[in-house]
């Protein structure tokens, strides 16, 4: 009996015992979520600012953390737990969370066509440039019922001239007022560096950071990702 032969395993572990070496090794390699109290933390911070009503002033997130930390894994995390079903009556699938990939250089062309690329839309090839792609992404971005936008690697901002990392910064302050939705930017510590240059737009985030594990008595728990 399996009970009886792999005793020593935990219940819920024992059938994946009997699989196959090929099953059991794509088993072991699949990715995993840990809980820990750090992670729950700022999944909390993360809940909250999906949760706050629209106003003219949104409260945003800067959550920071070395590289390997896992920053990705967390606001994918976050981007699944406020995920919606197909909406068959009106053929829209809603995205209260949209995670966008900075592009490597901060202008509003790529930026754009980053968030047409996260929402499954024509890249920015395909649509006319200048306001009327802004005002296409806008569009569609209330069309899906965006509530928060997460820009990852938000550091690369950086990599741009000082005029195009302040009119970057400007036009994520226009997206926040325009849109009321909440600006939830990741990236390593440097990022904090990036939204200096538009007072404004930094005195509306809040820095939390994802420290690097210590040994504890806590206990972690994982599940799948």
């Amino acid at each position: 009996m399996p009970d009886e032969e792999f005793a020593h395993l935990p219940h819920d572990v024992r059938p994946l015992a009997l699989l196959d070496a090929e099953a059991r090794i794509a088993h072991i390699r699949a990715e995993r979520w840990i809980q820990h109290p750090a992670a729950a933390g700022l999944l909390g911070y993360l809940q909250e600012a999906f949760d706050q009503p629209q106003r003219e002033r949104m409260e945003n997130i800067l959550l920071v953390g070395e590289s390997g930390m896992g920053k990705t894994m967390l606001i994918r995390k976050f981007e699944r737990r406020n995920a919606m079903a197909f909406d068959e009556a009106t053929g829209v699938q809603h995205r209260p969370v949209v995670v966008v990939l900075m592009p490597p250089q901060p202008t509003e062309t790529e930026f754009f066509d980053r968030v047409l690329e996260a929402l499954d839309a024509p890249s920015a090839g395909h649509w006319a440039g200048g306001p009327q792609l802004r005002s296409s992404v806008i569009r569609l971005l209330r069309e899906v019922g965006t509530r928060v936008l997460v820009i990852d690697e938000l550091n690369s901002i950086l990599a741009g001239t000082p005029r195009q990392q302040r009119l970057f910064l400007q036009l994520l302050r226009f997206l926040s007022n325009d849109l009321r939705v909440a600006l939830v930017g990741v990236g390593v510590p440097e990022a904090r560096h990036a939204l200096l240059s538009d007072s404004q737009l930094r005195s509306r985030f809040s820095d939390f950071e994802l420290v690097p594990w210590s040994p504890g008595e806590v206990r972690a728990t994982s599940s799948p990702a």
